[in-house]
């Protein structure tokens, strides 16, 4: 975790619930990026609170500062003996790739450049780092999360379970590639199915993007095809 009067701690969106834990990181004012990260030494901390050089429960006062060595107790006298360096924010691993940020509680995780293996070069064609977060969705499922994940990793269920996207989403050319542990799964939008029987022209699938895409692409209801392009 770095130190200096440049830095900020993080304020309430900064905060990273993994299982038990909370993860925080200290950010450089300039360019908001990621330098250092701690664990709250506790399975269920309070939130923090942004202060100029040092971390604060917002709950207990518990203080320390950016290098996640413990200062300062509220009545410490109450406890007894404290000793302070048994009690320091725990560093994690914190890296980034385009302006997306990764965290592992494993201190003998890989480098997340061996990690990616070759999704960084497959991707890079999209410019992922000049993307912007124009809207969060979170949506409780009762399952795994890699329960999740499968439903996005093929194409063969969207005959029964999305019909709709038959007339603006080719569910039969799907290509995947696995490199290692990392993978990808191709899906085109903007045209149809082969599943159709009929033939659709431009105007008609673009209705049904709008229709069932729109609202996750920023796209209002009813937007007119752009004919000119």
């Amino acid at each position: 975790v770095l130190e200096g009067a440049q830095l900020a701690v993080v304020a309430a969106d900064d905060e990273h619930r993994i299982g038990a834990a909370t993860v925080f990181e200290v950010v450089a004012r300039v360019g908001n990026v990621v330098d250092g990260a701690g664990l709250l030494p506790r399975p269920r901390p309070h939130a923090l609170h942004l202060e100029l050089r040092e971390l604060k429960c917002g709950y207990h006062g518990w203080t320390w500062d950016l290098a996640g060595t413990l200062k300062r107790i509220p009545n410490r006298k109450g406890f007894g003996t404290v000793h302070m360096s048994e009690f320091p924010l725990a560093p994690v691993r914190v890296d980034t790739w385009e302006r997306l940020v990764f965290v592992n509680l494993d201190p003998d995780a890989m480098p997340l450049a061996d990690y990616l293996e070759a999704v960084p070069v497959d991707i890079a064609w999209c410019g992922l780092g000049d993307f912007r977060c124009y809207a969060t969705m979170t949506i409780d499922v009762e399952a795994n999360w890699k329960t999740i994940a499968d439903g996005y990793s093929e194409t063969y269920h969207v005959q029964t379970l999305h019909p709709e996207l038959h007339r603006c989403m080719d569910d039969v050319y799907a290509p995947q590639k696995i490199w290692g542990h990392t993978g990808k799964s191709e899906s085109l939008y903007g045209v149809p199915s082969p599943r159709l029987a009929g033939a659709l022209s431009d105007e008609e699938v673009w209705d049904a993007y709008v229709n069932t895409q729109g609202a996750l692409m920023g796209m209002a209801e009813g937007t007119p095809f752009p004919a000119e392009r």
